[in-house]
């Protein structure tokens, strides 16, 4: 009869020492700031729990998934994993990309890409149909052709009409590297400053897990704009394109 209690107390207990693990889980992570939760995040397994990864996102995107775990262990664009662009300038970064066999092309900024009729940013926050008109903002794409799906993207001119106006830089893996290395569409995630591997913005369409904070739209916020600075390192010593 005592066996059998025991039997009956160990059902009652299992589950909830498991949902209590849960708990203290992400109560704990939920009493760091968002810039602590950020750090946190980029120090375990992308394909981690823990991670700023949404788990079902990368269950049902099973390629997407491949490609990180590719990059976890240095399968796949390990040269631009290894690519500190948090703490290298302009020129610096370019030096190194050279050294490892990425050639860059430079095109003016589209408004929208995939527009019938193309509209290039410019500096000032306008606009214009003529991608040589003085001002117009541009990026430098580079590609490794021996991995042609590793890209880095350098927008000395920051991103006009963007939240992202700063000048800075993103690392990249497309989709299919036979495509535009361009193309926004066309990347699976980005590559943080440090190595990481991020989702590509700051929505859940990419992969990014839901917000620990729940009601509290400020941490969200901030947690979300600290993720996204990780994925576009400001550059340092910008200059200008022209």
């Amino acid at each position: 009869m005592k066996l059998k209690s025991n039997r009956y107390l160990w059902l009652f207990l299992i589950p909830t020492i498991v949902g209590l693990g849960i708990y203290q889980h992400y109560f704990s992570q939920t009493q760091l700031s968002p810039q602590e939760l950020v750090i946190k995040q980029l120090s375990v397994s992308a394909i981690s729990s823990e991670s700023a990864w949404d788990k079902g996102y990368l269950a049902n995107n099973p390629p997407i998934k491949k490609k990180i775990e590719q990059v976890e262990n240095g399968a796949l664009c390990n040269s631009l994993k290894q690519l500190n662009t948090k703490a290298l300038s302009h020129q610096e970064i370019l030096k190194q990309l050279k050294t490892l066999g990425y050639t860059c092309v430079v095109r003016p900024l589209a408004e929208n890409p995939l527009a019938a009729s193309l509209r290039y940013l410019k500096t000032d926050n306008t606009t214009t149909q003529d991608p040589h008109e003085r001002g117009v903002a541009h990026q430098e794409i580079c590609q490794n052709h021996a991995q042609p799906a590793c890209v880095i993207r350098l927008k000395r001119d920051g991103f006009p009409k963007n939240r992202r106006s700063a000048p800075h830089s993103s690392k990249a893996v497309l989709v299919d590297e036979k495509g535009d290395p361009g193309s926004y569409d066309n990347e699976a995630f980005k590559i943080g400053g440090l190595g990481q591997p991020l989702p590509k913005g700051p929505s859940a369409k990419f992969g990014l897990k839901e917000c620990l904070y729940y009601k509290d739209k400020e941490s969200c916020d901030s947690w979300v704009d600290a993720l996204m600075d990780e994925a576009h390192p400001r550059l340092k010593d910008p200059v200008g394109s022209q």
